[in-house]
């Protein structure tokens, strides 16, 4: 009789419901503690920034009017001007096209001014003019919005003026890269200067070690803010950067006591970058400034904010398209179409 073999039966598992249902209570008090952190963090963080716009606010209001001057230098890199491929593009001749401008290291100083009341403003500087597609030499700028009229004056070395009446009801340098580090402490928020948008903003995660400075690092999409909270949250450094994350240009910036306004700037840097060329960053040009002196609560009238044209000054007037020259006495000469 041929035996039949039986297989073992496999033991039963038992479920342990009891421990199931603890695992899963634990994994759930886990998420939910979790969800509760995030949320803290995240009411701390918009407390946080809060606190630094209040703060940001709070200086624009007492810096309602202000007066500013200092000394600066611009350093212009070998084709910091324009890039031997930009002047090829423009159709150049000549070592433009190889060298770009200027062809060699350029520097020069200036004093700077800056007058602001609200969104009235005025600045007078020095900016770089090409002469003979071959170097870069200083001219006189003149930029005033009075909230009548925005108007722009360059004066050449050898006394040329030229003169534009701007469209916009605002200062054409309003948004200038050379002074964002005045601007960004002076005027952060709203029309016109809007150097940091404030709806957008948002603190990033941890603490930033900047010139020897524990920062925070606030971003609103375009800009980058490295803030100093033992100083009232100044801006230490600043970077802007485009869509496509190159950075256009970096700034820096020391500060000293004030009885009026607790911390103001010093001396500040801004460095604009070669876009053709990121990896490394090449500087095309650097912007120092120095010695800067505020004064705060002077009375300006309009008046200070109104640019004249003298005699002889070509005008360019961007509202109706046409171009004249002022007559002795003020007077506009005859218009002509542009």
């Amino acid at each position: 009789m041929q035996r039949v073999s039986r297989s073992r039966a496999a033991p039963r598992r038992t479920i342990d419901a009891p421990g199931l249902v603890r695992g899963a209570a634990l994994l759930l008090a886990i998420a939910v503690l979790c969800s509760f952190a995030r949320a803290a963090d995240g009411r701390e963080s918009a407390a946080l920034l809060q606190e630094i716009v209040r703060a940001m606010e709070a200086t624009q209001a007492r810096a309602a009017a202000v007066e500013l001057r200092w000394r600066e230098t611009d350093q212009f890199n070998p084709g910091g001007a324009i890039s031997p491929e930009h002047a090829r593009e423009m159709e150049m001749e000549g070592p433009a096209t190889k060298d770009g401008i200027p062809a060699k290291l350029t520097q020069f100083e200036s004093p700077g001014q800056l007058l602001l009341k609200n969104d009235w403003m005025r600045f007078s500087t020095k900016i770089p003019a090409v002469v003979r597609e071959v170097c870069v030499e200083p001219e006189t700028a003149v930029s005033a919005y009075d909230g009548v009229e925005s108007r722009f004056l360059t004066v050449t070395a050898n006394g040329k003026k030229q003169a534009s009446i701007r469209r916009q009801p605002e200062n054409p340098d309003a948004r200038a890269v050379r002074i964002y580090p005045l601007l960004l402490f002076l005027r952060p928020f709203g029309p016109p200067f809007n150097r940091i948008r404030k709806e957008r903003l948002r603190l990033l995660d941890g603490v930033r070690m900047i010139n020897g400075r524990k920062c925070l690092l606030v971003d609103d999409g375009e800009k980058r803010l490295w803030l100093d909270p033992d100083r009232g949250y100044v801006a230490v450094a600043a970077e802007s950067y485009r869509p496509d994350g190159k950075t256009t240009f970096r700034a820096e910036m020391e500060y000293v006591r004030h009885p009026q306004l607790s911390w103001v700037p010093t001396s500040f840097q801004v460095d604009v970058f070669d876009l053709s060329k990121q990896e490394p960053l090449r500087i095309n040009l650097s912007h120092r400034a120095s010695h800067v002196q505020i004064d705060v609560g002077p009375r300006l009238q309009q008046r200070d904010f109104t640019l004249a044209f003298d005699a002889g000054t070509e005008v360019f007037d961007e509202r109706d398209r046409t171009h004249y020259k002022v007559e002795p006495g003020g007077g506009k000469g005859a218009s002509k179409p542009y």
